[in-house]
């Protein structure tokens, strides 16, 4: 069964004056919160358009995601910036409460695991597991091992910047892979603090390493955990892995040029074998994963924006530099 198309439905727009950097809807989708590269943060009610939070910070919000929005809960958000704040914010009007992390650096990603309660956070080089305190201080439980040397032919080159670009945890929050811009597909066992597995990046050609070296944008994990997919800037492609064989299963192609300076988002579509991509030209596209074939591309105008930023939930995607509504 595929996917269905997807048509515009609301475009949330005159809120953000700067190039949307982070989206996250709620569990249930009938919330969303945005963040701009201008430090402005907003949550919006998706069901209506209206402004529910709005916040502020001195640099660009580089990720956000939701801690807790289930009914009769109060809703918790976490975000991160590129000056290296990482807060959590309750019920939209306490103040932000910092996460002790010890590390200065831009966050780059963020995750929490509802089993375990544990937020995972990518800071600087480095990559924390960070759990709730008595009186609701959030602090650093876990920092993770920094992954192997980059293998490059005949030797290891340890040069390149250690930054993660996606955390996912995995085996009931037992495990956190995480997915490096130059180290590769990395599982970590949080009891053991130790490497569980990995799927290490080779050249194609070690001759020619700095070409044919697989880049890694954003990643993004299915529901059931059976797949991963990663945005390759090297190619442009979108690279699907089973993560029971640790092999690659799809790599699916667009017929744009890639650019190593756009980072573009991928995810799964809900429940749906599909895929999503952005792209460097502002498209929006959709694959079938199992067959390859591609189902739908979502334009805007050819305007760059957010053809790195997607959601979905709900079966709602939200994806653009104004915030244009999928259903």
């Amino acid at each position: 069964m595929e996917a269905s198309a997807y048509f515009p439905s609301i475009a949330l727009q005159n809120q953000h004056t700067r190039l949307i950097s982070c989206l996250a809807f709620s569990e249930r989708g009938n919330m969303m919160l945005s963040g701009d590269d201008g430090g402005q943060l907003i949550v919006w009610d998706a069901i209506t358009g209206n402004v529910l939070y709005r916040t502020f910070f001195p640099s660009e919000v580089t990720c956000g995601i939701w801690l807790s929005s289930r009914p009769h809960q109060i809703p918790v958000i976490f975000c991160g910036t590129r000056t290296g704040s990482a807060v959590v914010i309750s019920d939209f009007k306490q103040y932000a409460r910092e996460v002790l992390t010890g590390c200065i650096g831009p966050v780059y990603a963020a995750e929490f695991d509802t089993r375990t309660e544990h937020l995972a956070i990518a800071v600087g080089e480095e990559v924390h597991v960070a759990s709730q305190l008595e009186g609701g201080t959030w602090a650093t439980s876990i920092i993770l091992p920094r992954p192997k040397a980059v293998f490059l032919g005949d030797h290891h080159d340890i040069s390149y910047l250690i930054r993660a670009r996606g955390l996912h945890f995995y085996s009931h929050g037992s495990s956190l892979i995480v997915t490096y811009l130059h180290h590769g597909i990395v599982c970590w066992d949080l009891n053991t603090r130790s490497q569980a597995w990995s799927i290490p990046i080779r050249p194609l050609d070690t001759r020619q390493v700095t070409i044919d070296r697989l880049l890694i944008g954003f990643s993004a994990i299915s529901a059931d955990h059976r797949l991963l997919s990663l945005s390759n800037l090297r190619s442009g492609s979108v690279d699907v892995y089973e993560l029971k064989t640790l092999s690659l299963i799809r790599s699916l192609a667009q017929r744009v040029a890639p650019s190593l300076d756009v980072l573009v988002a991928v995810l799964f579509l809900g429940k749906h074998p599909a895929v999503i991509c952005g792209s460097t030209v502002g498209d929006v596209h959709i694959w079938n994963v199992d067959s390859g074939r591609p189902i739908q591309v979502l334009t805007h105008d050819g305007e760059l924006s957010l053809s790195a930023r997607m959601i979905f939930a709900s079966e709602k995607l939200w994806t653009g530099q104004m915030v244009q509504l999928y259903r």
